[in-house]
């Protein structure tokens, strides 16, 4: 897949359509065999482009190509003797070497070649131009910390985006007879410096919330309602409560996030400066007063999501409760957990008021899944991309950071030696592919390539020609491939000190 003349693979699923895409990460996913010890060694080997992708979101191909690479010279220094630890310091020494060289090589994206961002997206995105032009424009506006949810339409042959102003959530109100208006059809709440009340609690009876309904009625304003649950005849008296306009309300029932279950009322909580009641928090309903009420300027609610607008909560809690959420995501980073993560940053977009939403399509649910992946690819680069900037792309920044491992390898034991050449023979191996799937032997392209003084140059796979590739546009974020390369060496080492393994067999215990 790797290039832009790299390959579409069609991956068979047990259940609905094959899946195509272009995208190594997903082909990885797929990958499994039917033998119980060639499996493990694959599944720890997908380790190396699972690790890229929660770190950076793309360059899962080239991690695989590099693991291998590693792995297979690493395989044949062993055999010829040479002790794993030993070999390991000059792996190590390289890998350290090259990403140093990676990121003083690193060019930072300024408005003076805001350019290259848009090139560098286009790139993870498959040489699709106009996804990667739309991603680096959503980026772009709503920053590197915003957030960006994903979201399948058949209806659309081409993506779309939509901005979202304020804070959305994807809960919607619990019966369309809450609507104040169906303009176009779809019901819609309105409502105009509203009283948010905010419960993780069940409703069971009105005499949980009948003050609040009559405190927002005497003040002549709406109540907005997000409870853990309410009964059916509770919500029902609510619906003739606005029919007889005593006060309108809405209700919506939070989140059931596994994640964090309290931490989508806390958000909301801090931006329109409201208290969340409930006897799980100290407070339950009953017991608390109207000052626990927060407002915001306006409140829009569907039947599948709200928008709250101008919320009034205080700048010193939302700025706290921000550090918090940022807090969660940096210990969820370094236990790797990636859906963790994700989760926080998407709440620290929301609560900035970044968020952006891309309505993708296609012809088939296989194309629309394609792109999706692509679009998604398109993203993580922008966002590496505007954190640590560009490099060289075209493998060719690999094979000019290897340049230092020549300086200092003569200068070390033989088997360091070894394991600094293993390295610098593994960052060829990107470049090299790429050369080949575009019909070119890749061996001749890449010592070319390292023969060059100009850092900038390398082979421009879809031209077929040696160019400036930096002139031309042929860039990847630097974060995509110091990960690929950092992780391609982690499992590759792991697996070289691998000497036996455990596995199931079938056969069941002794008794």
């Amino acid at each position: 897949t790797l290039g832009p003349k790299g390959r579409i693979v069609i991956i068979d699923h047990l259940v609905g359509l094959p899946q195509v895409t272009k995208d190594g990460y997903t082909v990885a996913k797929a990958m499994h065999f039917e033998d119980r010890i060639e499996d493990m060694g694959c599944q720890l080997a997908k380790q190396a482009a699972e690790l890229t992708n929660s770190e950076a979101g793309d360059g899962t191909t080239a991690a695989m190509i590099l693991t291998k690479s590693i792995f297979k010279e690493g395989i044949r220094a062993l055999a010829g003797g040479i002790h794993m630890s030993k070999l390991k310091v000059g792996i190590d020494e390289g890998l350290n070497l090259v990403i140093s060289e990676l990121r003083s090589m690193s060019l930072p994206v300024k408005e003076k070649n805001s350019h290259l961002f848009e090139k560098a997206t286009i790139i993870a995105a498959n040489g699709d131009a106009t996804i990667g032009n739309l991603v680096s424009f959503v980026v772009k506006k709503i920053g590197p910390g915003g957030s960006i949810s994903l979201v399948e339409n058949k209806k659309l042959l081409e993506p779309e985006v939509e901005f979202v102003p304020g804070y959305r959530f994807e809960k919607g109100m619990l019966s369309p007879h809450f609507a104040t208006s169906s303009a176009d059809g779809i019901p819609k709440v309105v409502f105009d410096n509203p009283l948010v009340l905010l419960a993780d609690e069940e409703i069971s009876s009105l005499d949980q919330i009948v003050k609040f309904i009559n405190y927002a009625a005497e003040e002549k304003r709406s109540l907005f309602i997000i409870l853990k649950k309410i009964q059916q005849k509770e919500l029902t008296y609510l619906l003739v409560n606005k029919t007889l306009s005593t006060a309108q309300v809405c209700v919506v029932e939070g989140s059931s996030e596994i994640v964090d279950p309290s931490g989508f009322l806390d958000d909301i909580a801090s931006i329109t400066n409201s208290g969340v009641l409930g006897a799980s928090v100290g407070l339950p309903l009953k017991e608390a007063t109207v000052s626990c009420l927060g407002t915001a300027r306006k409140i829009l609610c569907y039947t599948t999501h709200t928008v709250i607008i101008g919320g009034k909560g205080k700048n010193a809690t939302l700025q706290h409760q921000i550090k918090t959420l940022q807090r969660k995501m940096e210990r969820a980073n370094y236990k790797k957990e990636t859906a963790a993560a994700e989760y926080y940053k998407e709440r620290i977009g929301k609560l900035l008021g970044k968020s952006a939403i891309i309505h993708i399509g296609g012809a088939t649910e296989a194309e629309t899944k394609e792109k999706k992946d692509r679009v998604d690819d398109a993203i993580h680069a922008a966002q590496c991309v505007i954190k640590e900037g560009v490099v060289v792309g075209g493998g060719a920044a690999l094979i000019h950071a290897s340049k230092k491992i020549a300086q200092i390898k003569e200068k070390r034991s033989y088997e360091s030696k070894l394991g600094l050449e293993i390295v610098e023979k593994a960052c060829r191996a990107p470049c090299c592919a790429i050369a080949e799937n575009a019909g070119f032997p890749g061996g001749p392209i890449c010592q070319e390539i390292y023969e060059l003084d100009n850092k900038n140059m390398g082979f421009d796979a879809y031209k077929c020609q040696m160019s400036d590739l930096v002139q031309e546009g042929i860039v990847d974020a630097t974060q995509v491939v110091i990960s690929s390369l950092r992780n391609a060496a982690s499992i590759a080492s792991m697996l070289l000190t691998t000497e036996s393994v455990v596995v199931f067999d079938g056969t069941p215990p002794p008794e």
